[in-house]
């Protein structure tokens, strides 16, 4: 009987939810998956991939890993542990150019589970507004970092699950009254603090900051015991550190990282790549890529105002605050390098869009309440949105295995190169691009060499390289940037 009123209970549920539902499968079949399912990625999601893939065949270590034989034979740009983790999808799935965009989705769809776990928690006193977790997913997909970047397979959105992780697991140890349930909980935000830095850097310690945000806007417990807590909690990280570095390897190349990518980008000595001349850019960017969701929460805000709904949006404005905190703790610091790409924010977007679907649920649930009663027009707008969701499956399935725009010229080339020049040869080549030596090594295992043209074949790009080599001649006709020339 209970099983049977449960069932029942559910499906009011969904039916209660279908419109939330189906405006966040529409969002994510016209905004993220075409990105999952083009045969184009981002430059370091392919780099990212080849490094995988070699820790899988047993190239390299997990803390010296390698991009290839001649470019990044030892690879301390970034911590290992998204490699490593990714290594383990090419183990069991093989070498197939879709294991990365498995992994990908994987990390997609974990990333949401988390955030849906968030809020619920954020609503434990509230089962009907715990009920519209759609709607942070619905915020969160609004931003054009997560549907283009989220398939690209960049580090961040791996240490984004982390960091997810952390702040529930802190969430919980800061609302535990024993402290055997506190240090558990303190244990495993910790450990998963840890996993985020070997992801990322120090970026992924920005969730250290909740302890202190939720004193400040809780006041749940005394500043006393979250002081107590901040403390266990970093002599947590700390030990967890040093029984890290004990260990050789790690310590070696944990050190090389930092020497090369940590000091040098906030020294400003790397200006080859996301180099801004304002350390403002970030912020800057986080406000342009939020548009779609402030634009949403303002109508929505504006609407119950006009309605006379400030009470009902006073309830969830403390634990918006909350959610928002967390996502500047995320975003701000990235000011520190001048290093910066609007990418990097991916771990911060998810605590934005909590805080946006926080302030404007209860508006939300109203209009739905209100559509029950109407359910001639409630049919007519699922009609509508079913019929939108049908749309954007069509238009996804039309982008499977198609080019973007960013490799529309390269692509092309590079797979005629692949067709000729034999799988794991070395070529020469007086410069290459990220995607050159990415997608040449990841689908043909082919490796570029910049320091000798003591090979059989020579790749140059036309737009930098306009005088055919001696001794050389060109293989392929109709190549548009890069052009393959044989030894005579």
């Amino acid at each position: 009987m209970l099983l049977a009123t449960g069932i029942v209970l559910s499906l009011y549920d969904m039916a209660k939810s279908r419109l939330t539902l189906l405006f966040g499968l529409t969002l994510f079949f016209f905004c993220a998956a075409p990105f999952f399912v083009q045969k184009s990625m981002y430059n370091d999601g392919i780099w990212y991939a080849c490094i995988s893939k070699n820790l899988a065949n047993g190239i390299g270590s997990f803390w010296t890993p390698q991009l290839t034989t001649t470019i990044f034979p030892s690879f301390h740009e970034h911590p290992p542990l998204v490699f490593g983790i990714q290594s383990l999808f090419f183990s069991v799935l093989g070498g197939s150019i879709i294991v990365e965009r498995l992994y990908a989705f994987s990390i997609f769809l974990l990333s949401a589970w988390l955030i849906v776990r968030i809020w619920k928690k954020g609503f434990e006193q509230d089962s009907a507004l715990a009920a519209l977790w759609r709607l942070p997913i619905i915020f969160w997909l609004l931003n054009e970092v997560i549907y283009f970047f989220y398939p690209g397979n960049v580090l961040e959105t791996t240490m984004g699950v982390f960091t997810l992780a952390s702040s529930y697991f802190l969430w919980m140890a800061m609302e535990k009254q024993s402290l055997p349930q506190s240090i558990f909980f303190l244990g495993l935000g910790g450990l998963a603090l840890v996993g985020a830095t070997l992801c990322k850097g120090l970026v992924g310690l920005f969730p250290l900051a909740l302890l202190f945000l939720h004193w400040v806007v809780f006041r749940s417990t005394s500043f006393l015991q979250m002081t107590f807590k901040s403390l266990i909690l970093l002599a947590l990280l700390v030990i967890s550190y040093i029984i890290l570095l004990t260990d050789a390897m790690a310590l070696e190349g944990l050190g090389k990282y930092i020497d090369s990518q940590v000091f040098a980008s906030i020294n400003a000595e790397r200006t080859t790549y996301h180099h801004r001349d304002s350390r403002f850019y970030i912020i800057k960017r986080l406000f342009e890529v939020s548009i779609p969701s402030l634009i949403l929460t303002g109508l929505l805000l504006y609407a119950s105002y006009r309605q006379k709904g400030k009470y009902q949006i006073n309830r969830t404005t403390r634990l918006a605050l909350f959610y928002a905190l967390i996502g500047v703790s995320a975003s701000f610091p990235l000011m520190i390098s001048p290093k910066q790409s609007f990418y990097y924010l991916l771990p911060a977007i998810p605590f934005f869009a909590l805080s946006m679907a926080t302030l404007t649920a209860p508006i939300v649930m109203k209009y739905l309440q209100a559509l029950e009663e109407k359910p001639r027009l409630l049919r007519k707008i699922q009609l509508v949105l079913s019929f939108a969701l049908v749309g954007g499956i069509i238009f996804t399935i039309t982008k499977v295995g198609t080019i973007s725009n960013r490799d529309k010229v390269s692509l092309p080339d590079i797979e005629k190169i692949g067709a000729i020049v034999p799988e794991g040869t070395t070529v020469g080549a007086k410069a290459y691009t990220a995607q050159l030596v990415g997608y040449l090594y990841r689908k043909y295992e082919i490796n570029i060499d910049t320091s000798s043209f003591d090979y059989d074949y020579l790749i140059l790009d036309g737009e930098k390289d306009h005088l055919e080599p001696p001794d050389f001649t060109k293989v392929i006709d109709g190549t548009q940037r890069f052009h393959l020339y044989h030894r005579q």
